[in-house]
């Protein structure tokens, strides 16, 4: 469920970072055009997320699909350390593109866990995700943009690496 975490500080970012935009606190100013498009990037780009996630999952595997997906968010979020609205933009986007990997998690939760623990292990999984807000919203106040950035890309690459650590999906190589 840990791997809900960068899904979930995605969406605390741009709560914290909208305030810290319009009080000038950054030396990246952006209007509130653009602050609009920083915000809806990754849901533009959710879609085709979801569908590299779709061809990665059959291809490559559930497993390699979560792994591959933690690369777009801490390119994204170290791209984002340029400051600028360029940045920002392609950051987000490849956000996005993270999100839309969202649902080969409840897949390979499906295919590896006994039916009668699937509910509770997606239900903790959205609680993580949910609950991965509060540490960004938190600290933001206190840190300075680039700080944040740096909070949120540490765990994509600690999950990265631990994602090797767990099985493929069975049903993944009876499909093969």
């Amino acid at each position: 469920s840990t791997i809900m975490i960068p899904y979930g500080e995605s969406g605390g970012w741009i709560m914290a970072i909208i305030p810290k935009l319009e009080s000038n606190e950054t030396s990246l100013h952006l209007n509130s055009d653009e602050i609009g498009w920083v915000t809806a990037f990754p849901s533009i780009f959710l879609t085709v997320g979801a569908i590299i996630a779709k061809f990665t999952a059959d291809s490559i595997g559930r497993r390699n699909s979560l792994i591959v997906s933690m690369i777009p968010v801490a390119i994204g979020y170290s791209i984002m350390e340029f400051n600028t609205y360029g940045a920002m933009l392609v950051g987000r986007a490849l956000s996005g593109v993270t999100n839309g990997f969202v649902p080969i998690f409840s897949l390979y939760i499906g295919e590896i866990a006994d039916e009668s623990i699937r509910g509770r292990l997606n239900l903790i999984s959205n609680i993580v995700n949910n609950l991965s807000n509060i540490p960004v919203l938190l600290v933001s106040p206190f840190i300075t943009l680039q700080e944040l950035h740096l909070i949120i890309v540490i765990p994509s690459i600690i999950i990265m690496f631990l994602l090797f650590f767990i099985p493929e999906s069975a049903h993944f190589y009876i499909m093969k």
